[in-house]
């Protein structure tokens, strides 16, 4: 039957539409306008005047409710809607696509702004827009438990929902066939024809109550490169970006293999529309304005049954389809073969973040919800994509309309995916994107013929270290016991046509025990001495049990951002009348009181005659006089960059026989304090390092020369740990506190465990 639309209420101007799409009834509904519009029917929608709109839609008689598949759509009262045009430019909706909030994750959380998206009319696109207020009643036995799946009605009188139904019309169109067009044409949501009935570039809004059956996940990709190299023919080698793919994602649909899925209870908004006759597209938002009718509080779970599921597999699959053939090979044969404890660690790892954000902590609420609440618009939960012509689509469409967008995504030929890159999916992604850092022989080959030369460490925070064992300082095997100490420059660089710009240049030292009881104990010592704190101590202790174990892999991950060791200081190496070098004595006194903490052997310890004798004073009259005499000349000052002579018959050996009577000791003193000398030196080449890093002009062969010089000559490679102790304790003096992240405290101990300290 037909609806009539009558302005000014007489009869003489009345609107009768005889076809319908889906406000077709068994009896005629009366709907009136204000008389004010009579003058405008005529005229084009162009000149609609905007003070004319919104027009009030008043409910007069007839048949006042729709029935639709497993639900009616009603009116209820005088006021039932409204009719407005949108001109071109203007906002049909506005959401917002990400999470404006901090969302912890156990020891880390990330920082998001609000990203405001919105629909809006394309240039010479009017649209013509009918809002109705409905009533929503499940009928007889499609009615839903709260608590399971399922769209809910308010169930309360007075209760209505928004229906927005945006009819795209021509600036030319008069006023009085707009409105036919618009009402014909009107959609209703959450019934098996809706989208069948759409027309490609109109949209159709509404709100509901429902526990919805959501998930997130299945996307893998990288969210940065880095290029990284221990010794300087590591980064000469590496002229130019390796060949990589950053943009590599695998799209979210049935089978993904990996992921979250949870029942969702809330108010909810949604946007229906059609790309083309072929493809429709499915917002899902939280509603910014909760239904006063739909109690979820108290005895209803927001977030419930939440499963978690992951898949080591997926990593080869993401090496496959982003490294160089020869990388990806020996990179998919370490992850299924001696990587597979690292790779065990990052399942675990991001299984244990994301039952965080899922576990109440307040009031019922998780710190997924409670994020969600934040937002003050209406915020996009997920992005969908059907096609309408796959086989299984209108099986699955069925599952959406009853809330259950899981076992949408699982039905074989249903047509359903998920969008990457907004709402809960682009959340996930933030969290679990995978990074490569490479290492070496960049330009070469990787030959699967030389796989026991590298090797796949996880060291959190989805974070992979390809290695090549090549490169790595500090390895001994004795018995199957290994103690590895790695420090190597990670350079994060932007391809652009005028080629690669720095972004950032982290330090980083690794410490890695193997089956290892007494240097897995050193480490969670280190860990212990370096950050002090509840979680630090439960990290430090988790590390000295699994050491026990037999078997196991203890690392531990030090993270120097630019931020940090930019606050190193130095002594000025100018003119030496005016040098200062309180700078240059805090560096010396912290690297060796590391050495004295680490080192167990005489002078290693900067001990030969009594504790820690090798004072700065000592190594200031070493240089002083392998540069020029001893006795030192009073006017004279060190200069650590210039070695000098401490050979046998030289003024420093002289110096050092006087001082501690041990000719004997007189190599490995000198040895000792020329290691000094280069972490002075490396101190004042980092602090230089990134105020070259801050320039976004730094071409990358600058860098490449930098850290070149930087491995070559300042690295005391024998010391380096008690290098990686002096430079937390320098950051502890400039006031830097690391972020830790590690195993959550209290899951059952594991064969391999990383924690990671970065200092930024």
């Amino acid at each position: 039957m037909s609806i009539t639309l009558s302005p000014g209420g007489d009869g003489a101007n009345d609107i009768i539409i005889n076809t319908l799409t889906d406000l077709e009834n068994s009896a005629p509904t009366l709907l009136k306008l204000a008389g004010a519009i009579v003058a405008e029917l005529d005229q084009p929608v162009s000149t609609f005047p905007a003070a004319s709109s919104p027009v009030t839609l008043k409910y007069q008689g007839g048949n006042n409710s729709w029935t639709l598949g497993n639900f009616t759509f009603g009116l209820c009262g005088s006021v039932c809607g409204s009719i407005s045009t949108l001109a071109p430019g203007q906002d049909l909706l506005t959401y917002t696509k990400t999470f404006p909030t901090t969302i912890g994750d156990g020891f880390a959380s990330d920082t998001n702004s609000a990203e405001p998206r919105t629909f809006t009319a394309p240039v010479g696109q009017y649209y013509l827009l009918v809002e109705l207020d409905l009533t929503l009643t499940a009928n007889v036995g499609a009615s839903v438990q709260l608590g399971s799946v399922g769209i809910q009605g308010t169930g309360a009188a007075g209760g209505t929902y928004k229906t927005r139904f945006y009819k795209k019309v021509s600036g030319s169109t008069l006023l009085k066939e707009a409105l036919k067009s618009a009402f014909a044409g009107f959609v209703l949501p959450l019934h098996s024809k809706t989208y069948q009935n759409l027309a490609p570039g109109d949209y159709l809004y509404h709100q509901f109550n429902a526990t919805m059956n959501l998930g997130f996940g299945g996307t893998l990709g990288l969210d940065k490169v880095y290029f990284s190299g221990q010794y300087q023919s590591d980064i000469q080698s590496a002229p130019a970006a390796p060949g990589i793919d950053t943009s590599v994602t695998a799209e979210v649909k049935a089978g993904a293999t990996f992921g979250v899925t949870f029942k969702y209870t809330s108010s909810y908004e949604a946007m229906l529309w059609k790309a083309d006759a072929t493809a429709g597209r499915f917002h899902l938002y939280r509603s910014k304005t909760a239904d006063n009718n739909f109690d979820i509080g108290g005895t209803i779970t927001v977030i419930a049954d939440p499963i978690v599921t992951l898949s080591a597999g997926s990593l080869g699959t993401l090496a496959s389809q982003v490294l160089k053939p020869s990388t990806a090979m020996v990179v998919n044969q370490l992850f299924s073969g001696p990587a597979q404890n690292e790779v065990n660690n990052w399942v675990t790892e991001a299984g244990n973040k994301i039952n965080c954000w899922l576990q109440p902590f307040q009031q019922g609420q998780t710190a997924l919800q409670w994020a969600i609440d934040q937002t003050r618009s209406s915020f996009l939960l997920i992005d969908v994509t059907f096609d309408l012509t796959a086989a299984g689509f209108e099986q699955a469409w069925d599952k959406v309309i009853a809330g259950d967008f899981n076992g949408a995504l699982a039905l074989p030929d249903g047509g359903v995916s998920l969008d990457v890159g907004s709402g809960l999916e682009s959340f996930y992604a933030r969290k679990t994107s995978v990074t490569f850092h490479l290492f070496g022989l960049f330009t070469a080959e990787w030959d699967q013929s030389h796989l026991d030369n590298y090797s796949i460490l996880y060291a959190g925070n989805n974070t992979f270290h390809l290695i090549e064992r090549i490169g790595n300082r500090q390895i001994s095997t004795i018995n199957g016991r290994a103690r590895e100490v790695d420090l190597y420059f990670a350079a994060q660089a932007t391809s652009t046509p005028a080629g690669l710009t720095l972004a950032q240049i982290d330090l980083h030292i690794l410490l890695k025990a193997k089956n290892n009881a007494g240097f897995g104990k050193s480490i969670a010592g280190f860990l212990s001495e370096t950050v002090t704190g509840a979680v630090a101590t439960t990290l430090a202790g988790m590390l000295r049990d699994s050491a026990q174990q037999g078997n196991s892999t203890e690392t531990l991950e030090l993270i120097f951002k630019q931020s940090a060791y930019g606050k190193l200081t130095s002594s000025e190496t100018g003119p030496r009348s005016v040098l200062v070098e309180a700078p240059d004595t805090a560096n010396y006194n912290a690297f060796a009181a590391a050495c004295d903490r680490f080192e167990s052997t005489s002078p290693a310890n900067f001990s030969v005659l009594n504790a820690m004798d090798l004072t700065y004073t000592v190594w200031r009259t070493w240089n002083i006089a392998a540069n020029d005499t001893y006795p030192a000349p009073a006017s004279d000052l060190p200069s650590r960059r210039n070695p000098g002579n401490s050979s046998l018959g030289s003024p420093a050996k002289s110096y050092l026989d006087a001082q501690f009577n041990r000719p004997s000791s007189w190599e490995l003193v000198d040895f000792a304090l020329q290691n000094a000398s280069d972490f002075m030196n490396l101190c004042e080449d980092l602090k230089d390092l990134a105020t070259l890093a801050k320039d976004p002009g730094t071409a990358w062969s600058c860098l490449r020369s930098d850290l070149g010089r930087i491995t070559k000559n300042d690295l005391p490679s024998d010391f380096l740990i008690p290098t990686a102790f002096a430079l937390t304790t320098l950051m502890g003096q400039a006031g830097v506190q690391p972020a830790i992240s590690g195993p959550a405290p209290g899951k059952a101990q594991e064969p391999a465990i990383v924690v990671t300290l970065s200092y930024s």
